[in-house]
Parts: C-alpha cells; sequence; structure tokens
C-alpha cells in the first residue's frame, strides 16, 4: 500500500501549485495573464516526459525504485523551488525549471503507483482504484485549500506543500 499513498503525495500536490501560478506569475512577477496558461502547459508536458521514462523503465526497473525515482525528482524540483525562492531569486525560468522536473517525476511515479495498487489487490481493482481516486482528490483539495490559506503573496506556500508532500511520499516508499 505504499505505493499508492506515494503517488498520492506526490501527484496531486502539483494542484497546489497550479492554484496559485496565477498569482506567483501575475502578481508577484508581473507576467500577463495570457502568459499563466503558456506555463502551465510546460508544467504539465512535463508529465508526458515522465510517463515516457516510465515506459522506457518498465522492464529495466522495478515498480519500487522507478516510484522512488520519480518521488525523488518531486522531491528534487520542489526543493529547488523553495531554495529560489528563499534566496528571493523567482524568475519565470527558476519556476518553470523545477516544476518541470516535479511534473516529471509525477508522470514517472503516477504510472508504477496505480500498478502497484493493482497489483495489490487484483480481486478489488475497482474498489481499490476507486479508493485512489478519492485519496488522490482529497489530498489535491487539502494542499489547495492549505496554499489559499497560506497565501501570502509569495511561492512560500506552494514551495513548503511541495516539499512537505514529495517528502511525505519518499518516507512511504521507505516504509517497509
Amino acid at each position: 500500500m505504499t505505493l499508492p499513498l506515494a503517488g498520492t503525495f506526490c501527484t496531486t500536490s502539483i494542484y497546489a501549485f497550479l492554484a496559485a501560478a496565477p498569482f506567483i506569475f501575475v502578481d508577484l512577477l508581473h507576467r500577463s495573464i495570457g502568459e499563466v496558461g503558456l506555463y502551465c502547459m510546460v508544467v504539465i508536458g512535463g508529465i508526458t516526459v515522465g510517463a515516457a521514462l516510465a515506459r522506457m523503465l518498465a522492464d529495466k526497473m522495478s515498480l519500487r525504485n522507478a516510484a522512488m525515482t520519480g518521488s525523488l525528482f518531486c522531491l528534487l524540483g520542489a526543493s529547488v523551488l523553495l531554495v529560489f525562492e528563499l534566496m528571493h531569486l523567482l524568475t519565470v525560468l527558476t519556476i518553470l525549471t523545477p516544476m518541470v522536473l516535479y511534473s516529471i517525476g509525477m508522470g514517472l511515479m503516477s504510472p508504477n503507483a496505480v500498478t502497484g495498487l493493482m497489483n495489490a489487490a487484483p480481486q478489488a481493482i475497482g474498489s481499490a482504484s476507486s479508493l485512489y481516486g478519492f485519496a488522490q482528490m482529497s489530498f489535491g483539495a487539502l494542499v489547495t485549500l492549505i496554499v489559499a490559506i497560506w497565501h501570502d503573496g509569495s511561492a512560500l506556500p506552494v514551495a513548503v506543500v511541495l516539499v512537505t508532500a514529495s517528502a511525505a511520499g519518499q518516507l512511504a516508499l521507505h516504509r517497509v
């Protein structure tokens, strides 16, 4: 059950970023509202890259190791974003680069988490996948709510939430 838990933490925490992205890019970086969609598209494009990596690594690594790699990408991307925020070095590039790294990790993590879930409960695939979807959406809503309540005009709430969520994903994967 650790793969789906880690998948929940790492994949749907992106909602916190997507919800805050307009405020970060428009209010903080003074970019046009029209650019926000393009920036989010670039970030989400990383998921496709991660999914392609997951496919390439499917025969070469275990589900757990592939998920761990994806989780590490998420943790690295979130940590780099946090460092840039704390050092007051936020630009479009210093936000997009770590967020693309994060989303590549999501793309690598997600199929492995779902496969791990299906392998763990093949007799209850429908119920297991419904529960996993519920957990993901609930966690996504929770992190989005946290960022909305904590909104302070900076990227700090997003960065902290992403670091915390990806660290929780790593902890879940290390739990035996």
